[in-house]
């Protein structure tokens, strides 16, 4: 299934989940804009084999303090492109790399992400009041915690306007 040139646009209100949820297997979406969205993600990605290209992801707007929210949350997306895009004005952080950890059984580790050619702008607080976190994020990718092991993770030719980062692995002694 391809979305091509689609507008999701929440209107700058807090929608039930995410303004757009992506799940199955082998979607693309592209040429499209996700965003303007209250205390919720722009887009859920969850499923394998998945592209993502030339999206603007926008406005993913905090209201309500303690929130966690990203315009693009990934969760268990092996096999993921994004590639082409833009992040502006994400509240916490741009993209979130993510693992179920609290899924039972647990699945294996995700691997084989490729993210290239994309502009992360600064994830910005409530009302433009600074930055914060990061652009990209790897979490935990599998059960072992991040870098499970990062398994044919390709990052290149990306704009970083905030730090990326890669959660460390737990001490050998927490791993399973």
């Amino acid at each position: 299934m391809t979305y091509d040139s689609i507008n999701v646009n929440a209107g700058g209100v807090k929608t039930t989940g995410a303004a757009f949820e992506l799940s199955g297997s082998g979607v693309t979406v592209k040429n499209a804009s996700v965003g303007n969205v209250a205390d919720e993600k722009g887009m859920l990605a969850m499923g394998r084999n998945h592209t993502i290209d030339n999206v603007t992801f926008h406005d993913a707007i905090l209201r309500t303090n303690g929130l966690h929210m990203e315009c693009l949350y990934a969760i268990g997306v092996e096999g993921f492109t994004l590639r082409n895009s833009l992040s502006r004005d994400c509240a916490i952080m741009d993209v979130l790399f993510t693992y179920g950890s609290w899924w039972s059984p647990q699945p294996p580790a995700y691997g084989n992400v490729t993210i290239e050619n994309n502009v992360f702008g600064r994830s910005e607080r409530t009302h433009n009041s600074g930055w914060h976190y990061y652009s990209l994020y790897i979490a935990h990718i599998g059960p072992a915690g991040a870098a499970d092991p990062m398994s044919g993770w390709t990052v290149r030719n990306n704009t970083f306007q905030s730090p990326a980062f890669i959660a460390p692995l737990p001490p050998a002694s927490a791993r399973r």
